[in-house]
């Protein structure tokens, strides 16, 4: 099981967030109303348990995803093999 944790290796299992680092004035608040403010935000992508997809963006990796399924020939608009 060592072996299989931290790996990105083809054929092991992946769990993995991806977030987005964005320039955004943000004010974190805690539960005592203590503030902070921030000028950077993480936006989540994508996360992705034991290889299998559970959250992704809309917009994040379209053309990528595409191209992994099997459409029997038929492709959609703009997506090439």
């Amino acid at each position: 099981m060592a072996a299989e944790i931290g790996t990105l290796a083809p054929g092991a299992f992946a769990d993995i967030a991806i977030f987005k680092l964005k320039n955004r004035h943000v004010e974190f608040a805690d539960i005592h109303g203590e503030t902070l403010t921030g000028t950077h935000v993480l936006v989540p992508q994508m996360t992705i348990k034991s290889g299998e997809i559970l959250f992704r963006q809309i917009d994040f990796g379209a053309r990528i995803l595409f191209r992994q399924i099997d459409f029997g020939g038929a492709r959609p608009n703009g997506v090439e093999k």
